[in-house]
C-alpha cells in the first residue's frame, strides 16, 4: 500500500494529538483552572503573575520576570522566567510553532524562535500552556546529548515528572534534592576548577600519550590547546572563560572562570544545524558558572561509560 503525503500524514497526526489533548482536559471557569492538574502544588505560592486571578490568592501581578504568564502571544515568553508558565490563546500560528518544534525544526525559524526556549507545551479548550526551559537545560541538550535536539532520558524525565504532577504525588525526598540544587545557583561562584586524571607521560616539552591505541605525542602548548578545543565542545565553553591549564602529575587541572563579554564561536561540525554559540543559544550573557560546574560534573561521570564527549569531539 502507498504510504499518504508526509504533509498530510504530520495534519493528522496533530489533530489526532489535538482531540486527545481536549478530551483530557475539561473545560473550567478559570484559564489556570483548566490546568489545575499542571498548577496545584504552587496555588498558594507568591509569584509574579501578569493578570489577577483567584486561582492564585497570593500572586503579585506585573513584576519581572513572570513566573505565570497569560496572553494571546508567544512573545511573552520572553517576559517569563527559566521554568516559568506562560498561557497563550491557541492559534493557527501557536500550532503550526507546536508542529515545528516537534519535528526538531526550532532552526527554520531562526535563532530568535521564541518556540525554542520551551520545555513542554499542553493544549487545553483555550491555550497552549508553555513550560519554559531551566538554566540548565539549553547546555544540556548541547553538551549531554543529541545536539540542539533533546535527547531521549530529557524528553522521557520530563513526562515522568509530568505525570506524578497530574497524579498528585509529592515526595519529600524528591523535593530536598531539588531544594538542595537549588542552593548551587544562589551560590556566588568566581571560578570552577576541574581536575582531570589522564594516563599520559610528561617530558621536559612534551606530552605523550595513547588515544584510542594509538601513540600521540604533543607539546605542552599542543595538548593545552587540544584540551581547551575539548572543554569548549564538551561544555558549550567560550574559549575565553578558560583560564589556566596546568599540567600536573597525572592530571590536568582547568581553570573556568567569567568574563564580561565572551566573542561567539563557531561551534563543531558535529553539532550542527547548529553553526555558532549564539545562533543555539540566542541573544543570552553565558551560561552561570553553576550551569558549567554541572555540566561537567555530569560529562566527567559519564566518561566511565565512554560516552563523554571530553576526548570524542577533537
Amino acid at each position: 500500500p502507498h504510504l499518504p503525503a508526509m504533509s498530510h500524514w504530520h495534519m493528522q497526526l496533530r489533530r489526532c494529538l489535538a482531540a486527545l489533548l481536549l478530551s483530557a482536559v475539561p473545560a473550567a471557569a478559570s484559564v489556570f483552572e483548566d490546568a489545575d492538574f499542571l498548577l496545584w502544588p504552587y496555588r498558594n505560592e507568591t509569584l509574579n503573575v501578569s493578570v489577577a486571578d483567584e486561582y492564585f490568592p497570593h500572586a503579585e501581578v506585573g513584576s519581572l520576570p513572570l513566573d505565570i504568564a497569560l496572553d494571546d502571544s508567544m512573545d511573552v515568553l520572553e517576559r517569563v522566567a527559566p521554568g516559568g508558565l506562560a498561557f497563550v490563546s491557541r492559534s493557527a500560528d501557536v500550532l503550526n510553532a507546536l508542529h515545528r518544534l516537534a519535528f526538531s525544526q526550532p532552526h527554520a525559524a531562526g535563532a530568535r524562535d521564541v518556540i525554542r526556549t520551551v520545555k513542554l507545551a499542553v493544549l487545553t479548550q483555550s491555550h497552549a500552556v508553555f513550560l519554559k526551559k531551566g538554566h540548565l537545560d539549553d547546555n544540556d541538550h548541547m553538551v549531554l546529548g543529541d545536539y540542539g535536539n533533546e535527547y531521549g532520558e530529557y524528553r522521557w524525565g520530563v513526562f515522568m515528572r509530568f505525570i506524578q504532577r497530574m497524579l498528585r504525588l509529592r515526595s519529600p525526598k524528591a523535593d530536598k534534592y531539588f531544594a538542595d540544587q537549588d542552593r548551587l545557583f544562589e551560590m556566588p561562584i568566581e571560578s570552577i576548577t576541574v581536575d582531570m586524571n589522564m594516563a599520559f607521560k610528561r617530558n621536559a616539552s612534551s606530552i605523550e600519550l595513547r588515544l584510542k591505541g594509538k601513540r600521540l605525542q604533543l607539546s605542552i602548548d599542543e595538548f593545552k590547546q587540544a584540551l581547551g578545543k575539548d572543554f569548549e565542545f564538551a561544555l558549550a565553553l567560550h574559549q575565553e572563560r578558560i583560564g589556566d591549564i596546568e599540567v600536573l602529575d597525572k592530571t590536568v587541572r582547568v581553570t573556568i572562570k567569567d568574563v564580561v563579554e565572551p566573542s561567539d564561536f563557531s561551534l563543531h561540525q558535529r553539532q550542527g544545524p547548529w553553526k555558532t554559540w549564539s545562533s543555539y543559544f540566542g541573544p543570552v550573557a553565558p551560561q552561570p558558572l553553576a550551569v558549567i560546574a554541572q555540566s561537567a560534573r555530569e560529562k566527567s561521570l559519564m566518561i566511565g561509560d565512554d560516552l563523554s564527549d571530553f576526548y570524542t569531539g577533537q
